[in-house]
Formats: C-alpha cells, sequence, structure tokens
C-alpha cells in the first residue's frame, strides 16, 4: 500500500481541459482577462523564444524577446507535454506562415522583413 501512496503523489497534475487564448494588443486583452472569472487559473509563457518560432512584428523599447501569440501557445502546448507530433506540426506550420508574411512584406514594399 506505501508504494501506491508514493505513486499516487508523484502522479502530475492533470492537463487542463480547456485553454482560453487572448489574443490582441496589451489594451484589448488586459480588458478580456479582466471580464474573465477570477478562480480561472491564469499562466504567463515565457520559454517561447523568437530564435525558435520566429515573430512577424519588430518590437521596440526592449521587446525583442516577444513571441506572436500562435508561437506562445505552441511552446504552451510543448511544456504541457502535448503530443510531441502535434507540437512539431503546429511548429512547421507556423514556420510556413512566417515565411510566407515574410515574403508578402518583402513583395508589398511596405515594410522591412520582421527580424528573427
Amino acid at each position: 500500500a506505501t508504494g501506491a501512496v508514493g505513486e499516487a503523489a508523484s502522479t502530475p497534475p492533470p492537463l487542463p481541459r480547456c485553454i482560453v487564448v487572448l489574443d490582441g494588443g496589451w489594451k484589448e486583452t488586459r480588458k478580456m482577462n479582466g471580464s474573465i472569472d477570477v478562480n480561472i487559473a491564469r499562466c504567463i509563457v515565457s520559454n517561447a523564444t523568437r530564435e525558435e518560432y520566429g515573430g512577424t512584428r519588430k518590437y521596440k523599447e526592449g521587446n525583442a524577446d516577444r513571441v506572436q501569440t500562435a508561437a506562445a501557445f505552441i511552446a504552451l502546448l510543448k511544456e504541457l507535454g502535448d503530443d510531441s507530433e502535434r507540437v512539431a506540426a503546429l511548429k512547421a506550420c507556423l514556420s510556413r506562415f512566417t515565411e510566407s508574411f515574410d515574403r508578402q512584406v518583402r513583395w508589398s514594399g511596405v515594410c522591412e522583413p520582421r527580424d528573427t
């Protein structure tokens, strides 16, 4: 019986059944966050890097380490131990998106491509 208790204590907590991702500018997401029940757990993803996931914006004022919401969500799935094949597939799709975005920006001549 002692072994079973030790095993149960080392079992990781279950993964969340639902993840709500807020996407938008700081002001908009702050307002959305304020409208969600305070008892709902929040998290901040800090392990996503532009080196690994790329980005589609040039952040100024010392925010060069920021990533887009899709990249942060993929990093969260990875951190939660989601299926590695699914995480790899999502990263590949995000990479194709950012490559297409860069091509479109270069073609348009509106601004310089992003810094990664």
